[in-house]
């Protein structure tokens, strides 16, 4: 991912996350008690939409994004865009897997941040993503 594809720098964030030990007190007990349940994907059928379903228009980075904005503020188009982006840059840039994850495993990845999410407005996207990413492996490639 060139750094014009990833205008948020959500893959330098990941890595930096997923190699330091990040110890989050407030909402841990909310990212344990994670319901993994299948989430239908929000797939569109134009290949326009296709494509402008991965395009950020959040205007904040996701290292000063919290759980409160996430859960609050963000739309549902800014929040799966976001979770393709760092989903895609953990699996690709992390755990050495290549190209896109499904949109299935987006939108399973977007609804359990949003869960982990929850009663942690403190707490970054970033910090939450990294302990869901770690949490279940179905997320490494």
């Amino acid at each position: 991912m060139t750094e014009a594809e990833d205008p948020k720098g959500a893959s330098k964030l990941v890595i930096a996350l997923l190699l330091s030990p990040v110890i989050i007190i407030g909402g841990c007990t909310a990212l344990v008690m994670f319901p993994w349940t299948s989430v239908t994907p929000t797939a569109s059928s134009t290949a326009t939409s296709n494509v402008n379903k991965y395009v950020q228009t959040w205007p904040k980075d996701y290292k000063s994004t919290t759980c409160g904005e996430w859960l609050n503020k963000m739309t549902e188009a800014q929040r799966w865009a976001a979770s393709a982006d760092i989903l895609t840059a953990a699996r690709n840039k992390v755990s050495g897997g290549s190209g896109m994850p499904s949109d299935a495993l987006v939108s399973k990845f977007e609804r359990n941040i949003s869960i982990g999410c929850e009663g942690s407005d403190a707490v970054t996207i970033l910090e939450a993503a990294y302990y869901v990413y770690n949490y279940d492996s179905t997320y490494k490639p």
